[in-house]
């Protein structure tokens, strides 16, 4: 599933001994891909005791890989707010991925906001 929210509450949960992302509003797809566009702003909640959330290039575990540019604050935290401003140059495929734990992420899919929009 595809999530177009400009806010997103993302947390941790346990399935069957497995951690996941939660991401709501949605709050019905775990580890969900979703789609940003180009030149927005997006803000992410992030309650993930353990597991620093980070946006990365590929999914990776460790500080490899991140995806550093100014318009995102405070990449890389296990609890508290991300913003996240899509650069105009961003690549089309990112990852938003746990540094401690491989299985617990998922894609991100990035467009211009003339496509797909």
């Amino acid at each position: 599933m595809i999530c177009t929210f400009s806010t997103f509450n993302i947390e941790i949960q346990n399935e069957q001994g497995t951690n996941e992302y939660l991401f709501t509003p949605n709050g019905i797809d775990l580890n969900p891909a979703i789609k940003l566009y180009r030149g927005q702003t997006y803000t992410f909640e992030i309650n993930s005791p353990g597991n620093p959330f980070s946006f990365k290039t590929v999914r990776s575990l460790n500080v490899s890989d991140r995806y550093v540019i100014p318009g995102i604050t405070n990449n890389t935290i296990e609890t508290g707010t991300i913003t996240f401003t899509v650069p105009d140059d961003a690549p089309s495929l990112l990852f938003y991925q746990s540094e401690t734990d491989i299985n617990l992420g998922g894609a991100i899919e990035i467009y211009d906001v003339t496509e797909a929009s």
